[in-house]
């Protein structure tokens, strides 16, 4: 007689909503996982001290200069348990244009805030390389304007 041995499906936890940076991160490190999401951080890792999901991924918004999320202070309250990986998204930037016929090897400027070129700085300086960044505090008021001319 053959015994079926199913294999247990691992639970992972990490901030919610659905769709949200830190619910991709997690569907990408394992596609076939229980995704359980939590409203906030101090919940998370009760979760995982808890047991009440086997791995957590929380997010670390890291840039070149070095300033980040506090999230790695979370790990101090865990006393099992082991960082395994860090999980890179690709970011999703917009690019808008005036004129639909326009490629990317025309434009002159980038508009955007301060903390996005940072962020991208490596995507921004090999696609874009001869472009002028230009920043902006208020992105909204920015188009408004535009929009107003037009």
């Amino acid at each position: 007689m053959s015994e079926s041995i199913s294999e247990q499906k691992s639970i992972l936890g990490t901030l919610g909503p659905q769709q949200s940076h830190a619910w991709q991160a997690t569907t990408r490190y394992a596609p076939d996982a229980e995704i359980k999401l939590y409203p906030h951080s101090g919940g998370l890792v009760d979760a995982f001290i808890t047991r009440e999901v086997d791995q957590i991924v929380i997010p670390i918004f890291n840039t070149r200069q070095g300033e980040n999320k506090q999230y790695f202070r979370l790990f101090e309250q865990v006393k099992e348990g082991y960082w395994l990986d860090n999980i890179v998204l690709p970011a999703n930037l917009s690019l808008g244009v005036f004129a639909p016929d326009m490629r990317a090897g025309e434009i002159e400027v980038l508009l955007g805030k301060r903390a996005v070129f940072r962020q991208c700085e490596e995507y921004i300086c090999g696609t874009f390389p001869d472009a002028a960044l230009t920043s902006v505090h208020n992105m909204e008021q920015l188009f408004a304007g535009f929009k107003s001319r037009v």
